[in-house]
């Protein structure tokens, strides 16, 4: 198995890789939120072409960001090291994402049905109100 100093590299090295894919993440979504805004409204085969075109560059990016490193282990020899660190990253991700779901649930009203503020919301809305 690895020793100590390479597992502290490889938990570094993990981390640094998940919050590139995050920050990633966060541009694409930070763009995709407000394209409507900076490039107005595509009603023309050139918004699909665009939207296909940022989907292949974030397969890339985040490959890349994700892969390229243990590809490199793997292409060394160093096998257990290059699983180790996918199993990191994966790792990161996944404590991201429980991380990001409730602060989703909290910024966005229309995740909780159950809550009265979302039916007052949804009254005032259809002008339901008394």
């Amino acid at each position: 198995m690895c020793s100590g100093g390479v597992m502290k590299s490889l938990y570094k090295q993990s981390l640094v890789h998940s919050l590139g894919i995050l920050a990633y993440i966060a541009a694409v979504s930070h763009v995709m939120t407000n394209g409507e805004k900076w490039f107005g409204k595509m009603d023309n085969f050139i918004g699909p072409i665009a939207f296909l075109l940022l989907f292949t560059l974030s397969a890339f990016v985040v490959g890349l960001l994700g892969l390229g490193k243990p590809i490199m282990f793997f292409l060394d020899g160093k096998k257990k090291e290059a699983v180790m660190l996918v199993s990191l990253v994966a790792g990161w991700l996944f404590v991201f994402t429980i991380i990001m779901l409730p602060v989703l649930r909290n910024c966005h009203p229309r995740l909780d049905l159950g809550s009265r503020n979302y039916l007052y919301r949804f009254r005032i809305k259809y002008g339901m109100t008394d």
